[in-house]
């Protein structure tokens, strides 16, 4: 991940582009462009198809290989972080870690498919404690849960 990235503490539009071009990478229109579409969809957790049908809005001649070799290479630089979702999909957003924003992990609504980001203190303490205890080291993690969401369980 690029420094400049990882020291951000306010990722907007302008900060996260100003840290790319400080970090010596190029910035083009399309790499814009998904930042973009990222940041307007804060929280949702597009996959390819959404982020390009999203796109259009900004570059109408945008195409799917074009999303996703810049995708790739957003992600390579520590710029957006992809995880996969129930249904086997790729699914990303912009990386905060190390901005004021915590680290935060997730539910899957096996039915509906959503995805809803938590962060619980009391957990992140127990991973920190059992790897102090086993003598691990953790230098990342994710937790994933998969389940229903309160509406589809109430269906």
């Amino acid at each position: 991940m690029i420094e400049a990235v990882k020291e951000a503490h306010n990722l907007d539009k302008k900060n996260i582009l100003a840290c790319i071009k400080s970090g010596g990478l190029k910035l083009t229109r399309q790499r814009e462009v998904i930042i973009s579409v990222l940041i307007e969809n804060k929280g949702r957790h597009l996959n390819l198809d959404q982020i390009l049908e999203n796109s259009h809005a900004h570059h109408a001649n945008i195409s799917a290989a074009t999303i996703y070799r810049n995708i790739t290479f957003l992600e390579k630089s520590g710029i957006i972080k992809k995880f996969t979702g129930h249904d086997k999909k790729s699914y990303y957003e912009i990386e905060e870690r190390g901005a004021s924003h915590r680290h935060h992990d997730h539910f899957f609504c096996l039915k509906c498919g959503a995805i809803i980001e938590f962060y619980n203190h009391e957990i992140e303490n127990l991973q920190q404690k059992i790897a102090r205890d086993t003598g691990f080291k953790i230098l990342d993690h994710k937790l994933e849960i998969y389940g229903e969401c309160n509406k589809c369980a109430s269906i």
